[in-house]
């Protein structure tokens, strides 16, 4: 089996100049766009929330709560009911109608057809997730839900301490709870910050230990849970938490120290880069956000692409400002948010990054590989198993083949 997949590999290498002759289709740009203010006025901004499409941003300015789209730039949801302000907007349904948060009166809901409305008047409730369509909505604050509403995640205290957990459908009308457990090391503890539209991917943060030159430390980690592979560290940097997750489980989003003692980072971890720096992400794309004056970033959310990340960015003078991010995910050459059959083929059609490298292969390798089924546990997701190829694979090299057939007859033409 490992000859079949040098093989493959070998194969496609050997279509490099025959694939090359198609035009390559440009990957899709990067952005990086701060997001303004309401009014001139404000002193601050922040993105709280995306929509699946990535089109659709929700947050508030100087606490007054907004809707942004690239048309209509931010747009104001009107004034609280009653008077007071909105003390900060949670999230925005997938869809992007629904808006949600707290304000003066308790949790309120909000969409266009509606306005604000109070939501369980009276209640020590704290809305953090809600579905798609805005039909349903998690209830505590540290919890988040799935595309359909069915699938909630959470933590709560017991004899161990805290720990995080996954509420599923059990098939008669109740729920099936499943304990995440923790990182080895460190007190006990696991609080989860994202679920994935489908209910099968977990992100957020675990207690563990560390090593400070000979000292062992108790640190946070960011977490990948699944239900095949259980609780995994996302380890290269020192420490952090992740705060999303894109619909695949491709791509992850948090803020973390990449070494003990350096300042905090955001960071964008993929299968094939491991955890990086947002910073250094935009750099690599001919964005310099400290020539532009942006001192540190802040991610809340990310499209169900991976592609387009919202958050908040701060000067020099500490004026907070919310901004989109955009940027290619790896391996992801069709920008559907994940690394497929499809992408493959799309890579050696000549139809990914111009120019075409092996280095974009190895990129969907890597994530194809750790999406496998055969991929089984790992203690880091960044070295799970390599799988030998599956079915898909073998089919890939025969399509490939056969392409190579047909270079070689139009060649003889």
């Amino acid at each position: 089996m490992k000859t079949a997949r040098l093989m493959l590999r070998l194969t496609v290498c050997s279509l490099f100049t025959c694939t090359s002759l198609v035009s390559p289709l440009a990957y899709g740009a990067a952005r990086f766009l701060p997001l303004g203010y309401l009014d001139e006025a404000d002193d601050f901004s922040f993105g709280e929330g995306i929509s699946a499409d990535g089109e659709t941003i929700a947050g508030e300015s100087s606490s007054k709560a907004y809707r942004w789209t690239e048309t209509e730039g931010m747009v104001y949801l009107g004034d609280v009911p009653g008077g007071g302000n909105v003390g900060t907007v949670k999230g925005i349904s997938g869809d992007g109608n629904v808006i949600f948060g707290s304000m003066t009166g308790g949790e309120f809901q909000w969409t266009q057809a509606a306005g604000y409305q109070v939501l369980f008047p009276g209640t020590n409730v704290s809305l953090s997730g809600i579905a798609y369509d805005g039909s349903a909505y998690s209830y505590d604050p540290d919890t988040d839900i799935s595309a359909d509403g069915t699938i909630t995640v959470g933590r709560e205290v017991h004899l161990l301490g805290v720990e995080a957990y996954r509420d599923s459908p059990n098939g008669f009308g109740g729920t099936t709870r499943q304990w995440l457990g923790d990182l080895p090391g460190g007190e006990y503890g696991s609080i989860p910050l994202a679920v994935s539209a489908n209910g099968e991917v977990v992100v957020g943060q675990s207690s563990t230990t560390a090593d400070n030159m000979g000292t062992t430390i108790d640190i946070s980690r960011p977490f990948y849970w699944t239900e095949e592979r259980g609780i995994i560290a996302l380890e290269s940097w020192s420490q952090g938490s992740a705060s999303d997750v894109s619909d695949s489980g491709l791509v992850v989003i948090g803020g973390g120290t990449p070494a003990i003692g350096m300042d905090w980072e955001t960071f964008r971890w993929t299968p094939a880069t491991g955890m990086v720096s947002i910073r250094e992400l935009l750099l690599d794309e001919g964005i310099d956000i400290a020539s532009m004056g942006w001192t540190e970033m802040f991610v809340s959310g990310v499209s169900a692409n991976g592609r387009i990340i919202v958050g908040t960015g701060a000067k020099p003078n500490s004026i907070r400002e919310a901004l989109l991010i955009e940027l290619p995910v790896p391996g992801d050459f069709d920008e559907d948010g994940d690394s497929d059959g499809t992408d493959f083929l799309k890579w050696q059609r000549g139809e990914s990054y111009d120019p075409l490298s092996t280095a974009d292969l190895d990129d969907w390798e890597a994530n194809w590989n750790f999406f496998s089924p055969t991929a089984g546990a790992s203690t880091n997701a960044i070295s799970a198993t390599i799988p030998e190829p599956s079915s898909i694979a073998l089919l890939l090299a025969a399509y490939i083949c056969s392409l190579r057939w047909r270079c070689q007859t139009w060649a003889a033409m």
